[in-house]
């Protein structure tokens, strides 16, 4: 950040890095920077909203989801979608539960967790972070919202959830 103290991506690195060690004042700092310095930065739009929304901050964080959207009407399925790879991918060098549960996270709070495909995504990332009651909840009110045609596989990832085990993906 000392080469580059102007730039929007070590801002919202350090928030980041700042967010996992849970310093959520200081990280909402780096990630108000890194949007003042590229308001078209979606990834930090989104950090923004989501340690806005996390620290009860729902209207602040609502304006930030609402700008993403701007940016990308697209960007929570693209989340999803790298989440979905990132938990449940049968090569564990593939895997990355904590970056997963961020990104549907995300989604889901943008989406005020009314899409059933993201809660059944952040389900996934809970379980592959070993938190599967939490796992299986998100996966019942996915199951709960979801057409006849959706609810088998829900129902198939939620009894791995509990029975501790989860989800993988076929190669």
């Amino acid at each position: 950040m000392r080469q580059r103290p102007d730039s929007a991506d070590a801002f919202n690195n350090l928030g980041m890095v700042l967010h996992r060690q849970g310093k959520s004042s200081e990280a909402r700092r780096c990630f108000e920077q890194a949007v003042r310095r590229a308001p078209e930065g979606l990834v930090a739009c989104c950090n923004l909203a989501s340690v806005l929304a996390e620290t009860g901050e729902s209207a602040a964080a609502q304006l930030q989801w609402s700008h993403a959207f701007q940016l990308d009407p697209q960007w929570p399925m693209h989340f999803c979608r790298t989440a979905w790879h990132l938990a449940t991918h049968p090569d564990a060098r593939q895997r990355h539960g904590a970056e997963a549960l961020r990104l549907a996270r995300q989604a889901c709070q943008a989406t005020e967790n009314r899409v059933t495909e993201y809660l059944e995504v952040q389900a996934a990332a809970l379980a592959e972070c070993g938190q599967f009651r939490e796992a299986v909840e998100v996966a019942c009110k996915a199951k709960e919202r979801a057409d006849t045609a959706k609810v088998r596989r829900i129902e198939a990832c939620k009894q791995r959830y509990e029975q501790g085990k989860p989800w993988r993906a076929r190669s």
